[in-house]
């Protein structure tokens, strides 16, 4: 079946410089409009009844950021800065003959540091955030029309995390550490939210590291670095539908899953190594290893949910993709280059992922092994560019069938090994500069015509084209 998947981005952005701090400023709007498919089916002994049904999303947000931070010109014996930022988002999600639901969000963060320097090599600091997600869905949001009497009530619902991260921050001629730990809690309404379940219900550990490495090797050439850090995220609304555009909350909601949960991120060791050779090719190769509570992943579900016995109908819902949130360990490595020659640029990048995610026998795919890029790029006298750009995926191996343990006959339920395939995207690009102010720029993609399934179950089947419009005041 054909579909569209359309994304709209626009916004104006600020800076103003003082004396001592800098100010900025942001205002954007971003719209996702979507069209696919939702598979449905009715079963029990001697009876199917399987139905596609057409459904479509459209997401419309607006977002304002302002931001101050202390200019770092080793001065000041005092040390700040803060951002915050609010989203107002509508996502409308329609089927059954263009009968909707929607979900209202509110999307709040703020972050800041502040703390006394001490002298040219030593400061205190203390991060200190907020992010917060709050959600409002008509109550009959789950059923398959619009109920009389439910329509004007909403349900409602909030997730987030706090955190403080009290630091040291050593600074000297070579070498920058830093070394803190972080105090992240999550929150979290326990009300059921779009189904049986609440949202964002696992907390996570409370305490996670919060250390930074880097040291020159070869001054202006050559840097090592580490890390190990933690956290919490939880996954907001707004997130998920950035991640997949097609992505429905009653995908998840439908198959007995919460809307959404915390990834915990118990801890991330990284070891990395960058420079550059004579400041023409630069160069940034990292690995680690990482523990999660609620590894996010892409999760293409069938599930019973049987009213009565296992002798009668039972539904069998989902057919869409959504997000599973299991226990996981990655392995991963980074490799990113560019060649800068002035008006000749290449660069690229490529990673590699390893995770145990598919152990537990949960459905769900694997991220993608091996995922790269590689762009190459010329500009002529800052006023005309062109390129050619590639990026691609080895294979996504899966699971895929029913994850529930309730059912009585264990016959019924059955694990497939599935995979989603490779891909190499092709494409072109092209700008030109009127003005330094006014530029207009142009992207062909997948002239390969490659079926591409960067969400499960949907492919990318055809040339795709984007066009844009830079203005600079």
């Amino acid at each position: 079946a054909k579909g569209y998947d359309l994304h709209s981005v626009a916004g104006f952005n600020g800076k103003y410089d003082m004396a001592r701090a800098s100010m900025d400023f942001a205002l954007s709007y971003e719209g996702i409009h979507d069209k696919g498919i939702n598979a449905d089916a009715v079963v029990g002994p001697g009876y199917f009844n399987g139905f596609e049904l057409p459904v479509k999303g459209n997401y419309n947000a607006v977002e304002g950021k302002a931001g101050i931070h202390s200019n770092d010109d080793g001065m000041s014996s005092f040390k700040y800065g803060a951002d915050l930022m609010y989203r107002y988002s509508i996502s409308d999600e329609y089927s059954y003959e263009d009968w909707w639901r929607s979900i209202k969000s509110n999307d709040i963060a703020l972050t800041s540091e502040l703390g006394p320097v001490i002298d040219e090599t030593h400061s205190v600091l203390v991060g200190v955030g907020m992010l917060l997600s709050t959600y409002a869905a008509p109550a009959s949001y789950l059923r398959l029309y619009p109920y009389e009497g439910l329509d004007d009530e909403f349900m409602h619902s909030q997730a987030g995390h706090l955190y403080v991260a009290p630091h040291y921050v050593l600074s000297s001629y070579r070498m920058k550490l830093q070394a803190g730990l972080k105090l992240d809690m999550a929150i979290a309404s326990k009300n059921e939210f779009i189904g049986s379940l609440p949202i964002n219900q696992n907390r996570g550990q409370l305490i996670y590291p919060d250390v930074r490495f880097d040291y020159q090797l070869i001054r202006e050439h050559l840097d090592v670095y580490a890390a190990v850090t933690g956290g919490v995220d939880h996954n907001s609304y707004t997130s998920l539908k950035q991640e997949d555009h097609f992505y429905r909350a009653v995908n998840s909601s439908s198959l007995w899953n919460p809307v959404s949960m915390n990834t915990v991120e118990r801890f991330n060791a990284k070891l990395g190594f960058r420079g550059n050779v004579a400041s023409v090719f630069r160069y940034d190769l990292s690995g680690g290893y990482a523990s999660y509570g609620g590894y996010r992943h892409s999760v293409v579900g069938y599930e019973f949910m049987r009213f009565g016995t296992l002798g009668r109908p039972s539904l069998v819902s989902g057919g869409g993709p959504f997000f599973g949130y299991d226990d996981a360990h990655v392995a991963y490595a980074d490799f990113r280059f560019a060649l800068d020659l002035g008006s000749v640029l290449f660069d690229g990048g490529l990673t590699y992922t390893h995770t145990d995610l598919l152990k537990n026998e949960k459905a769900g795919f694997s991220p993608s092994p091996l995922v790269g890029n590689v762009s190459f790029r010329y500009d002529w006298k800052n006023r005309i560019s062109a390129g050619i750009h590639a990026d691609g995926a080895l294979r996504r191996n899966g699971l895929w069938g029913s994850n529930v343990d309730y059912i009585e006959s264990i016959e019924s339920i059955r694990q497939y090994e599935v995979f989603i395939p490779g891909f190499v995207n092709l494409g072109i690009d092209a700008s030109f500069a009127f003005n330094r102010k006014l530029s207009v720029w142009l992207k062909g993609d997948n002239l390969l015509c490659q079926a591409i399934q960067r969400t499960p179950l949907y492919a990318e089947k055809g040339i795709k084209f984007t066009a844009g419009i830079c203005l600079n005041l």
